[in-house]
């Protein structure tokens, strides 16, 4: 689908004032006030990388609010490739409880109506896929590690 603003084609970007890279954190080795939250959100990241199918090309897609020190993923641009498979390189070892009930409880039927305009049947086959094998390995770790050492929060 090719989207127009004002009549010409193109993408739309949302730039973050204050705001600095993943990368550039870790170069100058800031440590965020509070590290678990801030890692809780990364591991929330990394189940909508999963989901979407879109892999970290590098630390610069990750960007963090410099006032509040929440991290953000940009560049989505490789996002809803048709593959049945999670992200290899990208291991799943926490995820959040509100993360894991919302991809249980979702409606495929729900999904396919909303997201039709935007994907072809091969992205959504595989977005759905996915979904499901999301649960399964988040289930799996919990069956092996306990809940505790893998959900988080509420």
């Amino acid at each position: 689908t090719r989207w127009a603003i004002a009549g010409r084609s193109g993408s739309l970007q949302l730039f973050l004032e204050g705001a600095e890279t993943e990368k550039s954190r870790l170069r100058k080795n800031l440590l965020p006030p509070d590290p678990k939250a801030y890692q809780d959100r990364l591991d929330e990241i990394l189940m909508l990388e999963h989901l979407v199918c879109a892999p970290r090309q590098d630390l610069g897609d990750i960007i963090f609010q410099t006032d509040t020190w929440r991290p953000w993923r940009v560049d989505f641009s490789e996002a809803f490739r048709p593959v049945e498979e999670m992200l290899p390189e990208c291991a799943v070892k926490r995820c959040s409880r509100r993360i894991l009930s919302a991809l249980s409880k979702w409606d495929d039927a729900l999904v396919r109506e909303r997201l039709k305009p935007y994907l072809n049947r091969a992205e959504m086959d595989s977005l759905l896929k996915r979904r499901l094998l999301i649960v399964k390995e988040i289930k799996r770790l919990v069956a092996e590690q306990g809940e505790a050492a893998v959900l988080y929060r509420p």
